[in-house]
């Protein structure tokens, strides 16, 4: 019936698309203009409500600390006191270094403070903050 000549990765995308359908097929109905006006706010309320938990799964980053010789436990304690969630995804203890892995849901300013904070440990080589991307090659 429809063909798309694009992926459409994003559900709300999806919904965008049959709703416009859904509004041109209404509109050629006797008492099309109802229906155009009761879809289009029942959508609105349901993206309302549903659209707010969708943009904050997107929030979540990847905390990658890096070293040699570091008191991890300390670390851990300061990324579990964060305000939001956190996760520890993978752990590489070595004898002579570490990889830990955490994914983070914070606000952007305390990302970039505790990155800084880490940073300032001794024995921690590097700290990166990835965004995973949803982009598939």
């Amino acid at each position: 019936m429809v063909c798309f000549q694009t992926n459409i990765k994003d559900p709300c995308d999806l919904g965008f698309v049959f709703w416009a359908m859904g509004i041109g097929l209404s509109s050629i109905t006797y008492d099309g203009w109802i229906i155009a006006v009761l879809g289009s706010l029942i959508l609105a309320v349901l993206l309302i409500f549903t659209g707010e938990r969708h943009m904050k799964a997107d929030d979540a980053k990847l905390l990658v600390i890096r070293g040699s010789q570091a008191d991890t436990d300390l670390i851990t304690q300061i990324i579990e006191n964060l305000e939001g969630k956190t996760r520890l995804k993978a752990q590489s203890l070595l004898a002579d270094s570490f990889e830990l892995v955490y994914e983070i849901k914070v606000p952007t300013a305390e990302e970039q403070r505790v990155a800084k904070a880490i940073m300032q440990f001794p024995g921690v080589d590097t700290v990166n903050l990835l965004a995973p991307s949803a982009e598939l090659v």
